[in-house]
């Protein structure tokens, strides 16, 4: 492992949790609703019951249960086996938003997913009364815990990506997902908390292997006394235990640390009886794990942590905008090059070198947002977006260049990278409802908005070409016309939004050449194309104050 290794918080954040009365506050209220619940008859369907009750200072408590006289009959006629959601009609939509690129579908507890499919109505009436509420603490013991896991995922589903309030689930004795496990040892008190979902299963595993058979029997999850096992957290001291790794020399820091934690949850100590090998691999499969999770979380809560670096490569490129404006501009002398010393022709492989860097990057980026659940891409924070649409707006121009520069065409449609395409409309999406792409501008920008604005151009300069070469059919003539007046109105947009850069009417610039070409033919065919803005714009070179 790395010497900058990551820390858990494991003991600190059990410590934390066991003192708040958040966990005492969650079962008190399972308590009351499952004491309430226990006179249904064993033959009625299995069903979902809650009870919402208010804390001072904690907010809502909305609390599931699932009667437990029905769970164990029931649960042998649904199964304790999982289906995927797109088996279950309507619960796939629900929960749209987790989906991801790499895991395009899920699977869940069959008969939690049952039971919340067959009480849509009532979670739904739930939803909409609770679905503002905040602080909002949402619970349940067993299935009940499998209900209230699904009803907070439905929730977070539509609450506001910026939203600094989120309910908070907490459960006893369910069925495993992705999240933080408090693990206790009976004898000591003590406690540690781990949210690594292989370390969880492991350690799950580890604590149960010293029971007999017919303990584990006995002791399943849905007869657990866990008041029992609060109480005594309750009343726990929490000191530390004499026992300390840290004097060994071949032990880093996070080893250690987990070495504590299974220490404080009783898990070294079971292990200890089978012999100090297994437990030496337990400790480094946790340790190991639970950096690269660390890792894993530090990337998604900031996936922009290198930013400060990259703003170098960035400040090359707006170099070279500067002092390509004698050269035609931006676009125009990257597609060209017309600069021919050796210190012209080293500065441009530093541009090309640069570019690549900001690429590879950005496309890192990118694909790592796509692979998280639709609503963490959502998330995808504000700077990183606008440094991201900066970058789009400054590189793609130069693809653009070398794509056409090529000889090929179509770039839209068959050239354009897919982390352009992302970038783009998460920028879209980002935008307030109903500002669509009206601005108040007043003068040009530095930048052209569209990144594609050139790919455009080209297009609309390979019509004209198109409309000149008599050979071409009536067919390819006409869509061709078609795409000129569309091209004309699209590039009149930008300019009444003052959303293109200057540079754009520089004398050598390629839209500069394709409106000389396209004057030209209006002339040479004679009006074929109804008057237009762009070309009074254009004709009373009206650009010339575009500034």
């Amino acid at each position: 492992m790395s010497q900058s290794c990551k820390f858990s918080s494991g003991l600190e954040l059990a410590n934390l949790v066991v003192n708040s009365e958040l966990l005492h506050r969650s079962w008190d209220a399972i308590s009351d609703l499952e004491k309430r619940s226990c006179t249904h008859v064993p033959d009625l369907p299995l069903s979902v019951e809650y009870k919402e009750c208010e804390h001072p200072g904690m907010g809502t408590i909305v609390a599931f249960a699932c009667p437990s006289s029905v769970n164990v009959q029931q649960l042998e006629r649904v199964g304790t086996d999982l289906v995927s959601a797109d088996e279950i009609a309507g619960f796939f939509s629900m929960f749209d938003f987790v989906r991801t690129k790499v895991n395009p579908s899920f699977s869940v507890h069959k008969a939690a997913a049952s039971l919340f499919s067959s009480h849509i109505h009532l979670l739904s009436l739930l939803k909409e009364k609770h679905g503002n509420s905040s602080p909002l603490i949402i619970t349940g013991q067993s299935m009940g815990g499998s209900i209230a896991s699904l009803f907070t995922l439905w929730l977070l589903g539509d609450i506001p990506t910026k939203a600094t309030k989120r309910p908070l689930c907490v459960t006893f004795g369910s069925p495993l997902l992705v999240g933080t496990f408090l693990f206790c040892s009976e004898r000591d008190g003590d406690s540690a908390c781990f949210e690594e979902p292989r370390s969880v299963v492991q350690l799950m595993l580890a604590m149960s292997s010293e029971l007999e058979e017919e303990q584990r029997q006995k002791r399943n999850l849905q007869n657990v006394d866990y008041g029992l096992i609060l109480e005594r957290l309750k009343h726990y001291n929490p000191v530390r235990k004499e026992y300390s790794p840290l004097h060994q020399s071949n032990i880093n820091p996070l080893e250690a640390e987990t070495m504590i934690q299974l220490e404080a949850i009783g898990v070294e100590r079971l292990q200890g009886n089978q012999g100090n090998h297994m437990t030496t691999s337990l400790i480094a499969n946790v340790a190991s794990w639970t950096e690269d999770y660390l890792t894993q979380r530090r990337n998604i809560f900031d996936p922009t942590k290198k930013l400060n670096d990259i703003k170098i490569d960035m400040t090359y490129l707006e170099w070279y905008k500067k002092v390509s404006i004698e050269q035609g501009g931006y676009y125009d002398s990257y597609k060209l090059w017309r600069w021919k010393s050796r210190d012209e022709i080293k500065s441009r492989h530093e541009i090309m070198k640069r570019k690549r860097i900001l690429t590879r990057y950005w496309r890192g980026i990118v694909d790592e947002a796509e692979q998280m659940p639709q609503k963490e891409g959502w998330a995808f924070r504000t700077r990183g977006l606008y440094a991201g649409t900066n970058y789009r707006r400054m590189v793609e121009p130069l693809d653009i260049a070398e794509y056409y520069g090529e000889g090929k065409k179509d770039y839209l449609t068959q050239g354009r990278p897919k982390h352009y395409r992302l970038l783009e409309q998460w920028l879209n999406e980002d935008k307030q409802p109903g500002t669509g792409n009206r601005n108040s501008r007043s003068k040009a920008c530095s930048l052209t908005e569209d990144s594609c604005f050139w790919a455009h151009v080209e297009e609309a300069t390979l019509c004209c070409n198109a409309l000149k070469d008599g050979q071409s059919s009536l067919k390819d003539r006409e869509t061709s016309r078609k795409r000129l007046v569309e091209f004309e109105q699209y590039a009149m947009d930008l300019i009444n939004n003052y959303s293109v850069s200057v540079e754009v009417f520089l004398e050598q610039s390629s839209f500069m050449q394709w409106w000389n070409g396209y004057s030209e033919l209006i002339d040479l065919i004679g009006g074929f194309l109804c008057q237009s803005p762009l070309r009074d714009f254009m004709k009373n070179k009206r650009y010339r104050n575009y500034a």
